[in-house]
């Protein structure tokens, strides 16, 4: 069973779709995920998840509008088995054609750096918290789930103790 998070509709800000110049001088176009972090503004940088290729960005594009937004889509699925969290981000595009059916386009997306990804995940955790103290509710210290940011955790920890062992070795 997925938990399905619809970012955009819980703090309406959307996935923006820019122009910029790469080095090489040809026109790419950035994703990017603007939030605001202790009164500081952040912009999430997101690439598609598909896989490489040059036809990578395609499907990705079809999910935005004119206005060149998308909403931001969260999916957390529980594995039993491996007793394991895993997330998923999607963009999610949704257009009416002439006939007055709404189209729905999805396509995964990941942040670029871990850092996004921490970053994105602290925005969505504080905006919940903060939506469940309004509704009166009782708030853990980790809202989204204990399994995914633990681990994260401990593997950062992992990772910062190997980081001090070989500083520690090279003095």
């Amino acid at each position: 069973m997925a938990k399905v998070l619809n970012v955009t509709e819980l703090t309406g800000v959307k996935i923006k779709r820019e122009l910029e110049k790469g080095r090489d001088g040809r026109e790419y176009n950035r994703y990017t995920f603007i939030t605001k972090i202790r009164n500081k503004t952040q912009n999430i940088r997101l690439l598609s998840g598909s896989a490489n290729g040059s036809d990578r960005f395609d499907n990705l594009n079809l999910c935005f509008d004119d206005k060149n937004e998308a909403d931001l889509i969260r999916e957390e699925t529980k594995d039993t088995v491996n007793n394991r969290t895993t997330v998923v981000y999607k963009a999610e595009g949704r257009f009416v054609d002439d006939t007055g059916f709404e189209e729905i386009v999805q396509d995964v997306i990941r942040p670029a750096q871990r850092s996004d990804g921490s970053m994105l995940e602290s925005f969505i955790n504080n905006v919940l918290r903060r939506k469940a103290i309004e509704n009166g509710e009782s708030v853990n210290e980790n809202y989204l789930g204990e399994e995914t940011d633990s681990v994260a955790v401990a593997e950062e920890n992992a990772e910062l103790a190997e980081i001090t062992k070989k500083s520690k070795r090279k003095e």
